[in-house]
């Protein structure tokens, strides 16, 4: 890959998680309201299970270089 191209994919990743984590942290928010949760399960779950699989496609992505 071209090395100017470089910074412009990682740009791409992270605007991606942000993404992810704002919306699995709204919906979370959403569901529990809908729901009627006293804690908030859904936003914590939805949370977790993003941030896993972000980190899961990150290590993908990183380790592929090699």
């Amino acid at each position: 890959m071209n090395s100017t191209k470089q910074p412009y994919k990682y740009v791409g990743l992270a605007l991606e998680i942000l993404v992810s984590i704002f919306f699995a942290f709204f919906a979370g928010k959403w569901l529990d309201a809908k729901f009627n949760f006293s804690f908030p399960f859904v936003t914590i779950g939805l949370s977790i299970l993003v941030i896993i699989n972000i980190v899961l496609n990150l290590i993908k992505e990183v380790s592929s270089k090699k």
